[in-house]
């Protein structure tokens, strides 16, 4: 696991692909949060329930791990049930989307992701810069 090395919100990136990793690690740290990548080679659950953090972003189609077994785990752990989830997949696997959205995660069609990530990244936790930088009040 890339450790979380500061006091950044953490933010988890279950991404093995090199191409999409590369674009979704400079946004989140655009967006002030600290990328953090699993040990693949170790359980991802326990990784992720030792610092929760704003939200995980995964590859549905990731081959490393079952990602829809892995999204059933993290939504009954106490630790990690309430953190959102985005899962990104290729629009010719309706299956998986469709199996991952009734797991109740938010699922994007990965061109639309690579497109709007920055504001994929936000509305899954919130995030509202203008209201943050006002103290809250939009």
């Amino acid at each position: 696991m890339t450790p979380a090395t500061n006091s950044l919100p953490v933010f988890h990136t279950l991404i093995s692909e090199k191409f999409f990793l590369d674009k979704v690690e400079p946004a989140i740290q655009a967006l002030g949060w600290q990328p953090v990548a699993p040990d693949w080679e170790q359980a991802i659950l326990p990784q992720i329930a030792a610092n929760p953090g704003l939200g995980v972003v995964l590859d549905l189609e990731e081959d490393t791990v079952d990602m829809l077994v892995l999204i059933k785990e993290l939504q009954e752990n106490h630790q990690t049930a309430a953190i959102p989830i985005l899962g990104y997949s290729s629009h010719e696997r309706e299956d998986l989307i469709e199996a991952a959205t009734a797991a109740g995660i938010t699922v994007v069609q990965r061109s639309i992701f690579a497109a709007n990530l920055v504001r994929v990244l936000m509305e899954l936790v919130g995030y509202d810069p203008i209201a943050d930088r006002n103290g809250g009040a939009s």
